[in-house]
């Protein structure tokens, strides 16, 4: 493995015939990406693996992210470089959010001669009727909040360790979320659910996958009251909601990242 202290690519050493290497980057531009597996191969590594640990540094399990395209334009890029294969990093329970952006890499690998477009909408006929809604939903996300405010600053988020930019945009993300998500994204984004589910012509399972997406999208405004308006009130909301949805009360990030909600404090005060 490429990690850690051997994530970067050899300067002087070279590659032996026969060894393979697998490459976990841990920064997400394009520039970046492209310099470091070009720097791998310089080194003489024919043969390399992906294995990128996006799935802790971009965690949209809660916030719907908009990401799903840059990732996909970065695997289109890696794939053009011909690995060997991917070993894609996933240690989080997921959700709708995440579900919809792991899909398009998922059916790239699967076929890597189609469009994220197609896939875009081979996800969405699954909301039968509502399929324009559901890939308009997503596309709010994508085009509002992602490609106008996030993928510009993501190399500058502010750090939690100091000066300079933080390679974990999770957690830069989670402690300056009021900054780049607002209470009317989330009214917005709503409307288009609530036209998703007024459509003629759905079926049973097109109705249940609305209304799960519909509570994903609930419970994404729970969590950003709690974590942007800190008070009694947001903490117990997002707590009672989870309690009557089945979500797990407290979350691996809300446990690493500090008490963002303020639920531990509460449960710590009340259980």
């Amino acid at each position: 493995y490429g990690y850690n202290a051997t994530e970067q690519a050899p300067r002087r050493e070279k590659a032996v015939d026969g060894l393979i290497v697998g490459v976990v980057p841990t920064y997400f531009d394009m520039p970046w990406i492209v310099d470091y597996v070009t720097k791998w191969k310089k080194a003489g590594f024919k043969d390399f693996f992906w294995r990128p640990n996006r799935h802790a540094y971009f965690d949209f399990r809660v916030i719907p992210g908009g990401c799903e395209r840059y990732f996909f334009r970065i695997w289109q890029y890696v794939q053009s470089q011909n690995p060997i294969g991917y070993d894609y990093d996933c240690g989080f329970k997921t959700s709708r959010f995440q579900y919809f952006a792991d899909y398009f890499l998922y059916k790239g690998m699967q076929d890597p001669t189609k469009s994220f477009e197609h896939w875009e909408d081979h996800y969405c006929e699954a909301f039968g009727a509502a399929a324009e809604d559901v890939k308009a939903y997503y596309r709010f996300w994508r085009e509002a909040v992602w490609e106008k405010r996030l993928e510009p600053v993501i190399r500058s988020l502010p750090s939690p360790y100091g000066a300079g930019g933080s390679f974990n945009c999770s957690r830069a993300l989670l402690l300056n979320l009021g900054t780049y998500y607002r209470a009317e994204d989330f009214a917005k984004a709503g409307e288009i659910l609530d036209a998703a589910a007024q459509r003629r012509g759905l079926n049973a399972g097109d109705k249940a996958r609305i209304a799960e997406l519909r509570l994903a999208h609930e419970h994404a405004v729970a969590y950003f009251n709690a974590l942007t308006q800190k008070c009694p009130e947001n903490t117990l909301a997002l707590y009672t909601f989870r309690k009557a949805h089945g979500f797990e009360i407290v979350l691996w990030d809300e446990n690493y990242y500090g008490d963002l909600t303020g639920l531990r404090e509460y449960i710590f005060d009340n259980h």
